[in-house]
């Protein structure tokens, strides 16, 4: 998929964790010890989310700035809503721009503000 670089992003980045795609009690699968270290310390530092905005949607890889510092990338998207790579440490209350335009969170309410412990 587009969305989800099989090389660069973690299952539990994509969300699969929350969307119980993720049996933690079986092993084997690429990324298996990392995505479980993740879980376990609750270090989740990156989560696909939503974002919305005016106009074209932004290419590929275009940087989601908060102020100065890097808060992720674009995905895809399409009519004014793009799937994003977030750094949750830096969104939250954040005023979030991509290429100079203000774009918004709008975080799924399956998606828990912090990362889940169970």
């Amino acid at each position: 998929p587009a969305d989800w670089g099989t090389d660069k992003t973690y299952p539990i980045e994509a969300n699969f964790d929350l969307l119980n795609g993720i049996d933690f009690k079986k092993g084997c699968f690429v990324g298996q010890e990392t995505t479980s270290r993740m879980k376990r310390r609750g270090t989740i530092k990156n989560r696909m989310l939503p974002i919305a905005f005016e106009g074209p949607p932004p290419a590929f890889g275009t940087e989601v700035l908060a102020g100065e510092l890097r808060a992720g990338e674009v995905l895809s998207g399409r009519d004014g809503r793009a799937m994003a790579l977030l750094r949750l440490d830096r969104i939250e209350g954040a005023n979030l721009t991509v290429d100079g335009r203000p774009v918004a969170v709008e975080r799924p309410d399956w998606v828990p503000a912090t990362a889940p412990t169970d």
